[in-house]
């Protein structure tokens, strides 16, 4: 919290309540694409680090595409899961889906939860054999692919019957 007192009184998030839920308090760092605030979670009553992205960004189809490229690349993420990430964020939601469309590609999703599916598999198998297909199908699950596309992921990977 290295800000001077000028800089905290004139922000003009501090003091706010942003989500219903975080009661935005002193500034901690400002970079190129968001600040940092000390807030309040509400809900949990506790302190939290809270990022805000600066503004204009959410309504960029290129920082859009750039933060879908970037995710779905570094985690493997399912295009509701980065919906919800960029909604998370102010972006509009139609601008989302032209990101996401346009940084995946069109019938990508199988193969991407396939992928997914194959690196975590290994780890599940070795911790509970029985239990590896339901685990894999709720990590894909979160990871925001579609339940069809799961299912057949599943199928596929621990040779299940498609009956």
């Amino acid at each position: 919290m290295t800000d001077d007192v000028d800089t905290q009184v004139s922000d003009r998030l501090v003091g706010r309540v942003l989500d219903g839920r975080y009661r935005v308090g002193a500034r901690v760092a400002k970079g190129g694409m968001a600040t940092v605030y000390q807030a309040l979670d509400m809900r949990l009553d506790r302190t939290v680090a809270l990022k805000v992205m600066h503004d204009g960004l959410g309504d960029d189809v290129q920082f859009a595409r750039r933060w879908v490229e970037t995710r779905a690349a570094a985690r493997r993420l399912g295009p509701a899961r980065l919906r919800a990430e960029l909604r998370a964020r102010g972006v509009d939601p139609a601008l989302a889906e032209a990101a996401i469309r346009e940084a995946l590609g069109p019938g990508t999703e199988g193969a991407r939860a396939l992928e997914a599916g194959r690196k975590r598999l290994p780890a599940l198998a070795r911790r509970d054999p029985r239990r590896a297909p339901a685990r894999l199908r709720d990590h894909l699950l979160r990871l925001g692919y579609p339940g069809g596309v799961v299912v057949e992921v599943v199928r596929t990977l621990c040779g299940l019957d498609t009956e």
